[in-house]
């Protein structure tokens, strides 16, 4: 087990739960991972199949197996392409999803992590077209807006990006990840009244969250607070105890204190 990701482990496990409809496996398996990762990992959402399906349906039961040879290749090469990402072999796992498209047009979830990735290639075209095919496949697909929100701030499209953010959130209230984007945005617009909201909503709704924390000590930090900002890098570090980027800030923070005294 030790070899796999959090998204893959749980994912074995749940779908071996006789009676579980696919919907149902993926939202345990969700549920587990945010467990598992203390929210950092946000797995992506069920499939837009638009029947019940079960991996393992109860005995006697006559609900729908998935069967489907198509849905079945294609998703042994997505949970592949998941593993790849997971360990940052991007070209690889693109090569993946790509093949799952081909074999699965209709598989949202393939064009979101494909989108994902070339984010992170920086090739913002093409992460725009999956994402944007994403939410075509799948309009309720909160992962995908969000994402697609990411792409259009880092362009400057900041209209675009708050409204991509914004219904991230309309569709699920507690995707702590579209919160902590949308306060960072505010931040990078100077509405740093509306950052601080933005971070307290998302700390009301996971008082555990690190990166709410850091990136509000952050802001402190930029309004010369520095006692306020070692105190959520403080937080950041209680809760992720492995995150650096907190400890890094938190040394600044303690520095300038210092000279100021």
């Amino acid at each position: 087990a030790g070899d796999h990701s959090p998204f893959t482990e749980e994912l074995l496990r749940w779908i071996k739960e006789p009676g579980l409809s696919i919907e149902q496996v993926f939202k345990r398996v969700r549920r587990d991972v945010l467990r598992k990762t203390d929210n950092e990992q946000q797995p992506w959402d069920s499939s837009s199949l638009t029947e019940e399906f079960y991996f393992t349906p109860l005995e006697d039961s006559e609900a729908p197996v998935i069967a489907d040879d198509n849905f079945d290749e294609a998703f042994k090469y997505f949970s592949t392409a998941m593993e790849l990402s997971d360990r940052e072999e991007y070209d690889e796992a693109i090569v993946l999803f790509s093949k799952v498209i081909e074999i699965s047009p209709g598989f949202a979830e393939a064009y979101k992590e494909r989108g994902t990735i070339y984010i992170k290639k920086k090739d913002f075209n093409k992460s725009i077209d999956d994402l944007d095919k994403a939410i075509e496949l799948k309009p309720d697909f909160a992962a995908a807006y969000n994402n697609r929100g990411i792409v259009y701030s880092i362009l400057g499209e900041h209209e675009t990006a708050l409204t991509d953010f914004n219904k991230a959130l309309d569709i699920d209230a507690g995707f702590l990840k579209s919160y902590n984007n949308k306060a960072r945005l505010f931040q990078l617009l100077g509405d740093h009244t509306a950052a601080f909201e933005v971070y307290a909503k998302a700390l009301e709704i996971n008082p555990h969250y690190a990166p709410a924390y850091n990136n509000r000590g952050l802001l402190h930090f930029k309004q010369k607070e520095y006692l306020k900002a070692v105190e959520d890098y403080s937080r950041a570090i209680q809760n992720d105890a492995m995150y650096a980027e907190a400890y890094h800030n938190r040394g600044v923070a303690y520095y300038y204190m210092n000279r100021n005294e």
